[in-house]
């Protein structure tokens, strides 16, 4: 049995880094307005179009990676 309470430090240790990424993510969100009518757009920051394919997903997995590096294509 642990007599010195350290789990209970720990916990409030952990939760103190949750609810600071919390109030950060709070933050960066309090100022957007929401427009409920707005259609939304999904757009695929990678690419100059904004489209998402699978095969481009597929293609930045090995984006920049070389032989010396010991990586090959599938």
């Amino acid at each position: 049995m642990d007599t010195t309470g350290q789990w209970i430090q720990d916990i409030i240790a952990m939760m103190t880094v949750v609810l600071i990424g919390y109030v950060m993510l709070w933050e960066k969100f309090e100022h957007i307005k929401l427009e409920p009518l707005a259609v939304d757009r999904f757009i695929w920051r990678w690419t100059k179009n904004g489209i998402y394919t699978a095969s481009l997903v597929h293609a930045s997995f090995f984006f920049g990676m070389t032989s010396r590096l010991g990586a090959k294509k599938i």
